[in-house]
This record gives C-alpha cells, sequence and structure tokens, in this order.
C-alpha cells in the first residue's frame, strides 16, 4: 500500500522482503480518470512494522509464514 508519493520519490508499505539498494519497479494508479504511471527506484530505508492484519495463525507452520510489513522509502532514479 502506497503511504506517500513526491517527485522524489515514495513510501509504501509492503510485506514484499527488500533490501536497502534493490532496484524496484512501482505502478502507481494517481486516479481512476488516469492510467497508472510505472516508475523505477531503489529503496533507502526500511521499517519493520507490526504483524500483517488478517485472522490469527494457528499451527506454529502458519506462524513462522505469517507476512510482517515493512514500510520502504523509495527514491526515484534520476532525482537526487
Amino acid at each position: 500500500m502506497t503511504v506517500d508519493v513526491s517527485q522524489g520519490g515514495a513510501r509504501l508499505e509492503t510485506s514484499q522482503v527488500y533490501s536497502i539498494g534493490d532496484k524496484v519497479h512501482i505502478r502507481i494508479p494517481w486516479s481512476e480518470s488516469t492510467k497508472a504511471r510505472e516508475m523505477t527506484g531503489r529503496v533507502l530505508r526500511i521499517q519493520a512494522l507490526e504483524e500483517a492484519p488478517g485472522r490469527a495463525a494457528v499451527t506454529p507452520a502458519e506462524t513462522a509464514a505469517k507476512a510482517t510489513l515493512s514500510r520502504v522509502a523509495v527514491q526515484w532514479f534520476g532525482r537526487s
């Protein structure tokens, strides 16, 4: 889920695992009346958040597989 978008980059919450410096390609739907824009950037910062919402894990295997959320800061390529 996108948290914040600017000319320089974006912050988003995701269960995808990223490392600092990873190249990312993000598709952002600006509005229903315009086409989505695709942006490429690199991961600058990662902040671990709480466990992802959803039904509670019942077995140890489910507990191990339950996704956690991270907030990821991305800087668009070509921006400083």
